[in-house]
């Protein structure tokens, strides 16, 4: 479980082919507090710690977790957001999080304003059902504020710090991110429950 607050941007360091699966090698200076079996959370995805070096970690990335995710896109030398999972002693800063990703959105606009960035999402139109305005929504890890919402896109707004320590810094118009929508919205919708 996690909560949307990133702990570093890692970088890739290998990507190797394992018939279907892949393994992933990232450096980072949180693996000192990593285990092997210990989970991460990987651009949002939930992955298990394999195999650990001086300041870098390995995971397996399975068949399905590739096709549903973005980490089929990475590459060498990519940036990742980081997170480790949380304990339960942990203040909430974000929102739950549980490191599964419901879809991959794909970025229309990211423009820089005054003191902010705008930064549009195109979604799939039958999943616009799960957005709530001034809801919680995690982008790639990041737990976010949804600032409006349109026919099959939704608005956030991201600060200076949020820009500078996530791996925002490098997405551009037309990458996708994973998307985790609120979990709470979720279990509510799925189980019909009346307002």
């Amino acid at each position: 479980m996690f909560k949307g607050i990133i702990s570093e941007v890692g970088k890739v360091y290998s990507i190797i082919n394992k018939k279907e699966n892949k393994i992933i090698t990232i450096q980072a200076k949180l693996t000192k507090e990593l285990d092997i079996g210990s989970s991460v959370a990987v651009d949002g995805v939930c992955l298990t710690v394999i195999e650990k070096d001086e300041g870098k970690f390995s995971c397996e990335v399975i068949k399905e977790t590739l096709r549903n995710t973005t980490l089929k896109n990475l590459r060498t030398h990519s940036y990742c957001n980081l997170e480790l999972p949380m304990k339960i002693s942990d203040r909430i800063d974000g929102h739950i999080l549980l490191g599964h990703i419901d879809e991959i959105g794909k970025i229309v606009k990211f423009i820089k304003k005054e003191s902010y960035y705008y930064l549009e999402i195109k979604i799939r139109k039958e999943n616009k059902i799960y957005l709530v305005k001034k809801g919680s929504i995690a982008i790639n890890g990041v737990s976010l504020t949804i600032q409006e919402i349109f026919s099959d896109s939704f608005l956030i707004y991201l600060i200076p710090f949020t820009y500078e320590n996530t791996n925002f810094k490098y997405k551009k118009v037309n990458d996708e991110v994973n998307i985790e929508y609120d979990y709470l919205g979720k279990y509510v919708l799925n189980k019909g429950f009346k307002t």
